[in-house]
This record gives C-alpha cells, sequence and structure tokens, in this order.
C-alpha cells in the first residue's frame, strides 16, 4: 500500500472515481447537482495533474468530456432530451461514446499530450476497450428488454439500470490498481523495447515533456519516439518491435527495426530493473517521413552539446547509436 501512495500519479485508473462517485450519486441526490460537482471534480483533478505531473489523465478526460456534456444537456433541456429516470443510462451512453472515439482515433489523445507539451503517456486503449465491450452489451440487454425511456428508480430491477454501470467502472480500477501494484512490486521486472529512428546520420526524436535541469518552461526534454513496455521475456523479439513499429507508423519503411543493444538500467527511485532492447530503424532519404509526427531531426553533435534538453535512457544510450547511425550511412546502402 505504501509503495502505491508514493507513486499514486501512475495510477491512473485513479481518475475514474469522479465517474463512479457520479454515478452512485444519480441514485441518491438531485442529478443536475450530482453532474455538476461531478463535471467540476473531474476538470480540477484534470487541471492539477497537468499542472503538477504534466500529464494527461485519459479517465478524467473522459469524466469531464461525458459528465460535462450530460450536465449540460441536463440543465439547458430538462427532461425534453433525457427521460425522468434516465439519467444514469444516457450518462453511461455517453461515456461509451468517448471511449469508442479514444479506440477508434486514438491519434486525438497523443496530439493532444503533444500540443499541450505535456508528458507522453499511456494510451488507455484496453481500459477504453474494456468498457465499450461491458458498457455496450450492457445498454444493448437494456434496450432489447425494457429501454432506456421505460426505466424507473423505484423499479425492483434498477440494479441493472444503476448498479451494473457502477460495477463496469470499480471492474476496470481494480484491474489498473493490481497491475500497477505488480509493476511497482520491488522485485517486479520490466521489458522494454526502443526504436530510433535514423536517417542521413541524424536521429528522429520527440518531445516527452519538459526538463527539470532548465528553467525556461518553453525548454522541452527529447527522447526516442517509439517505445513500449511487454511481459514475456522469452517472446521473440524482432516479431514485437515489428508489430510495435506497424501499430505506430502507417507507412512502414524498406528495412525492419535492428537490435543494436541489450541491457539493464536500474532505477533507485522506483525500484525496479528494467530490461531494455534497443533498436534502431534504418530509413532511406524518402523515407524521412516513415516516423510518427511531431518530432525532429538531430544530429549527435547537437544532443552532445545541448545534454540537459535530452532524456536520460536516451544520453547512456547515445554512443550506440552513433556507431549504428554511422555504420549504416557508410554501408547500409
Amino acid at each position: 500500500m505504501r509503495l502505491i501512495l508514493k507513486n499514486k500519479e501512475k495510477i491512473v485508473s485513479l481518475g475514474l472515481l469522479p465517474i463512479i462517485c457520479t454515478l452512485i450519486g444519480l441514485h441518491f441526490f438531485s442529478n443536475i447537482w450530482v453532474l455538476g460537482l461531478g463535471t467540476f471534480f473531474s476538470l480540477a483533478c484534470l487541471v492539477y495533474g497537468i499542472i503538477h505531473y504534466r500529464t494527461l489523465n485519459f479517465f478524467l478526460l473522459l469524466g469531464v468530456a461525458g459528465i460535462g456534456l450530460c450536465f449540460i444537456v441536463r440543465s439547458v433541456s430538462s427532461y425534453q432530451f433525457i427521460p425522468y429516470g434516465g439519467i444514469t443510462p444516457i450518462l453511461e451512453l455517453l461515456l461509451l461514446i468517448v471511449a469508442f472515439i479514444h479506440i477508434t482515433v486514438p491519434e486525438i489523445y497523443s496530439n493532444l499530450q503533444r500540443q499541450l507539451g505535456l508528458n507522453h503517456h499511456r494510451s488507455f486503449l484496453l481500459e477504453a476497450k474494456i468498457i465499450v465491450v461491458l458498457s455496450g452489451i450492457h445498454l444493448t440487454f437494456m434496450l432489447l428488454t425494457k429501454g432506456i425511456a421505460n426505466t424507473n428508480m423505484g423499479d425492483p430491477t434498477s440494479f441493472t439500470t444503476y448498479g451494473i454501470p457502477i460495477l463496469i467502472y470499480l471492474l476496470c480500477l481494480i484491474i489498473n490498481t493490481i497491475g500497477i501494484r505488480l509493476a511497482l512490486s520491488e522485485k517486479a521486472i520490466c521489458y522494454s523495447i526502443r526504436i530510433a529512428p535514423i536517417c542521413n546520420g541524424k536521429i528522429y526524436l520527440m518531445p516527452k515533456g519538459f526538463s527539470a535541469e532548465i528553467k525556461n518552461n518553453d525548454a522541452q526534454i527529447w527522447d526516442l519516439p517509439i517505445e513500449s513496455l511487454y511481459i514475456q521475456a522469452n517472446s521473440n523479439i524482432q516479431q514485437t518491435a515489428v508489430r510495435l513499429l506497424s501499430k505506430q507508423i502507417d507507412n512502414l519503411p524498406a528495412e525492419q527495426p535492428r537490435q543494436i543493444l541489450k541491457y539493464q538500467n536500474t532505477t533507485s527511485e522506483e525500484h525496479t530493473c528494467q530490461h531494455i532492447d534497443l533498436f534502431i530503424l534504418p530509413l532511406k532519404g524518402h523515407e524521412e517521413n516513415c516516423v510518427p509526427q511531431g518530432g525532429a531531426y538531430f544530429s549527435f553533435d547537437e544532443i552532445k552539446e545541448n545534454k540537459q534538453m535530452f532524456h536520460p535512457s536516451l544520453m547512456a544510450e547515445i554512443k550506440h547509436l552513433e556507431v549504428a547511425a554511422h555504420l549504416w550511412q557508410e554501408y547500409g546502402d
């Protein structure tokens, strides 16, 4: 528990608490006040996370969009668009729609983080899929049996209407908390793949937040654009890297990523030992756009002259990356 509290900013599903509290409150209190408080609390926590942790919690963003929209519709239209007793299913539907948009167009979330200059965070696609699938099944069942418009606060089957949505979001909270607890365990071992696109002797990087060593808030800290965690230590690393690349790049280059280094990175702050597989992605001149958008190419001299603007992990790998980039530039074509 102490380890979880120390790393509470990493337990992203705590952002589900405003949604869960709103769903519970709708069953007992005036829905207009509950929706208003839920919107305010979600927005306040979202802003706090952006300012204090420089991250964008998708669950809080989900709450602001879903609860906020429901609050606006309920405020301006009374029960014209939201039937009496149907506020919870309507809210569940709005949350489902926002989660579905994130699944189909995940670039919106990534671009928003990049435009706000926030630290790169996980995509939340798994959690969004759980919400879409379970809420979709629940709402479809309700529609086929009684219909949202016929739900009633005093109906003996009200648990189907009000209880199941709460259980869905509690399930997401529990799954995420357990996963984070395992990941933060002192004995946990984390495996990571990092891919560095190189072209004409330069390396492609993306902003991943701000440098703590530079007082100027406009000073970005740069790191490799493609990075992901994986669990199975005995899996085929090359195939895993190719799958990761295909998920993040639409136009795949002719060359596949090539592993150049395998090392362990011990981070004393989190008490974890991270096994890192470092790859390069060789690009030819006409393929320089086959990379995630929003980054820039840097020469290795630029990186060495401005070390404080680049992520420590990158600086630990820079010598190996420079040698690989030079060899590819000289002999790769």
